[in-house]
């Protein structure tokens, strides 16, 4: 296992990272973010609109505020008919005027207030937008398209999408404190668990056999029991004198049993 630390607030990963890992948190915690339905961007975006126009005589450029989020409402429409226009990879340039857009509009609404009925809204904001070239996975206009869906703390695990064989991450893990974390690939967790299984199974068929029985719970209690152990060629498994607080089943191979006695009477 891998330790990786992260302080509070930075993205563990984003969605379209590849799903290569699986997380244990040791200290702290993270929060999962899922994406909002459209329907949640436009219940969000029409009570934006409506607190907006009603309070338009509060603060300046509140008609130009209201003109882009009416583009935003035509935007989010146009996905619903299957009319969404295809994504092209921005420059930086680009992107840097859209996320200038995007903080002057998040600013504005927060000078209405109109971010009042959704704080996580604003705590949402604060953490995708200190990543400028994911602000198109994650911003409609202001908006952001993920909301906060689970608290991951110590002791618990994320990431095990990686198990399902889903080759990118869907999802939107921060760390919600400082937090320390350990990973492990996907792939060595796998050959693990399947050398792990053929253990068990080749323990499972043993017991049966020596036990004579097909009683699951008798064998399972032998097989939590006994614990394998190898020895090499020669190697003393245990000698005369010792302490006798242990049996053996040999699983495979043979032993040479041998007492003092025995041994003397050869010379």
């Amino acid at each position: 296992m891998i330790y990786e630390p992260h302080n509070k607030g930075e993205i563990i990963y984003h969605v379209g990272d590849p799903s290569n890992r699986i997380y244990i948190v040791l200290k702290g915690s993270v929060e999962r973010f899922k994406r909002k339905s459209d329907e949640e961007l436009k219940k969000e975006l029409k009570e934006v609109q409506e607190y907006t126009y009603q309070n338009r005589h509060k603060a300046q450029g509140s008609f130009e505020l209201i003109r882009h989020l009416e583009e935003i409402k035509l935007i989010l429409e146009k996905k619903k008919s299957g009319n969404e226009h295809t994504k092209t990879k921005k420059n930086p340039q680009e992107i840097g005027r859209l996320l200038k857009r995007i903080k002057a509009m998040h600013s504005s609404l927060m000078a209405f207030d109109a971010f009042k009925n959704f704080p996580n809204e604003v705590e949402a904001f604060s953490i995708f937008s200190n990543y400028p070239d994911h602000c198109e996975e994650y911003f409609e206009g202001p908006f952001c398209k993920y909301k906060k869906e689970k608290v991951v703390s110590s002791g618990d695990s994320f990431g095990e999408s990686a198990l399902k064989n889903e080759v990118y991450r869907d999802e939107v893990i921060v760390a919600n404190s400082d937090v320390h974390l350990v990973w492990i690939d996907k792939f060595d967790l796998k050959r693990t668990i399947e050398k792990v299984e053929k253990r068990l199974i080749a323990k499972w068929k043993l017991f049966k056999e020596f036990l004579s029985t097909d009683n699951h719970e008798i064998i399972l209690a032998y097989s939590r029991v006994f614990k394998e152990k190898r020895y090499r060629l020669n190697e003393a498994i245990y000698c005369q004198g010792d302490q006798a607080h242990d049996v053996y089943l040999i699983a495979d191979g043979e032993v040479q049993v041998r007492s003092l006695i025995l041994f003397m009477r050869q010379f």
